[in-house]
């Protein structure tokens, strides 16, 4: 606690915070979250920039049915001193960027996909994390859609935000978790 809001007295920007992709370092960088969130002081406020699209509660940490943590994958070349392969690897990691003051981005609003995109044939399937603190998961067709949507849908990896505004009508929305773990249908 001490340590977070030391750092974050003598930043003048941005603060970014990283840790392990496993459900405890999920709930640190929550806790550092909940920290600067709730701090009073006017000079001291921020906001968060990165990843969410929002400044709730963590919708992975709040449904204790989903034991699944809000993290991202990053591939990368180890290095290797001697004559071992240089075979890729992958490391998962939680993470969260403060702004001091407030945010008037615009394109803050828009979701960020929690997991990798699922491409099926005629259709592209998307978990996100909404700006009002929902994981949604949107089905993208092309004939539904839009071209646009779909091929963007498609070219969208795991940790990018879709310039899209989730609607009733647009995208469809076929399930939807709670926070308190119920599950719904959206027709």
């Amino acid at each position: 606690r001490d340590v977070i809001l030391n750092l974050w007295k003598k930043c003048s920007g941005y603060m970014v915070i990283i840790e392990e992709g496993t459900r405890r370092g999920s709930e640190l960088i929550n806790e550092a979250r909940d920290l600067i969130l709730n701090l009073n002081s006017v000079e001291l406020k921020g906001e968060v920039f990165a990843p969410c699209s929002h400044n709730l509660t963590c919708p992975r940490l709040s449904n204790n049915g989903d034991r699944t943590p809000c993290n991202f994958e990053v591939g990368f070349v180890p290095l290797h001193l001697g004559n071992e392969k240089n075979d890729r690897q992958t490391a998962r990691y939680s993470y969260v960027v403060f702004k001091k003051g407030n945010i008037s981005d615009p394109t803050r609003k828009w979701p960020r996909l929690v997991r990798p995109t699922l491409l099926r044939s005629k259709h592209i399937i998307c978990r996100m994390c909404t700006e009002d603190a929902k994981l949604q998961e949107v089905i993208f067709t092309h004939s539904k859609h839009g071209r646009h949507a779909y091929r963007c849908a498609k070219a969208s990896d795991w940790g990018d935000r879709l310039p899209i505004k989730l609607g009733d009508q647009l995208p469809t929305i076929r399930k939807t978790l709670k926070t308190n773990g119920e599950k719904y249908e959206n027709q």
